[in-house]
């Protein structure tokens, strides 16, 4: 709630005063240890979607790739298989084995189109692994950002009490206050930060649908890896900006604090 100084004596607000600076003083010591116990599990997460868009790419490439060579395989069987049969008259046996090697070779191309559709299946990214990061990060970052919530509501409400007036409050109450009031200039980009990484990834979770099939929702539409792929990293990215962002926001709150 934000103060209200109507009524209250000089020692009532002082009392509420160092109150609400206690509060922000344990607000950044726990945004302070959330950040640095939780840094390398976010990352850890970012890099392990990182790591299923470059499956997808693989993925998508060696389909391409396998789709290409049982195709023109197909071809070349077809080329031999029409030939043998038109010498047969004249070569007798000899083309009875083109027709058979032919056939043999357009078989080995359809086996290897099943065999790029099957792997296509293997290797396809699996939806509720992809969800389960989704959520950890989502739980893992949703109290870091709720904390910096916190910090900055609370020192809104400090920097609106007169300082001045307070002189005799105590001094680690006033210190606190001081640390507010000279990180007010810089701290519009970080307010901004709010709870953005829980947004993107609320807005990644519900895109999904986009490229995975309505028939089980758990296999990628066909042709849908790359897309897939670039938009996973868009998220990656992005996180890692928050992540960062955040990281300089406890940066620009330590070297307030040790100038006073």
């Amino acid at each position: 709630m934000p103060p209200s100084f109507h009524g209250l004596s000089l020692e009532d607000e002082t009392r509420e005063f160092s109150q609400r600076c206690l509060y922000v003083k344990n607000g950044l010591c726990l945004f302070h240890c959330l950040l640095m116990k939780r840094s390398d599990t976010l990352r850890g997460h970012i890099t392990e979607l990182n790591d299923l868009a470059e499956k997808l790419d693989k993925v998508q490439k060696k389909t391409k790739t396998m789709s290409i060579a049982g195709g023109t395989t197909g071809v070349m069987g077809g080329v031999v298989a029409v030939v043998g049969i038109v010498l047969a008259p004249i070569t007798m046996g000899a083309s009875l084995i083109g027709t058979a090697v032919g056939a043999g070779m357009v078989a080995s191309g359809t086996g290897m189109g099943i065999k790029a559709t099957v792997d296509n299946k293997i290797n396809s990214v699996d939806r509720k692994r992809l969800e389960e990061v989704v959520q950890k990060y989502t739980a893992e970052i949703a109290d870091v950002e709720l904390c910096l919530c916190f910090i900055h509501s609370g020192m809104a409400e400090l920097r609106r009490y007169n300082f001045h007036r307070l002189q005799h409050a105590d001094p680690e109450a006033l210190r606190i206050a001081r640390v507010a009031e000279a990180v007010h200039p810089g701290c519009n980009k970080s307010q901004q930060l709010g709870m953005k990484s829980k947004m993107i990834l609320q807005g990644f979770a519900g895109d999904m649908d986009l490229y995975y099939t309505d028939k089980d929702g758990q296999r990628l539409k066909k042709g849908s890896e790359t897309m897939f792929a670039t938009r996973i990293r868009g998220v990656t990215q992005e996180l890692q900006e928050e992540l960062n962002e955040l990281h300089q926001v406890w940066q620009t709150f330590f070297l307030a604090a040790s100038r006073f």
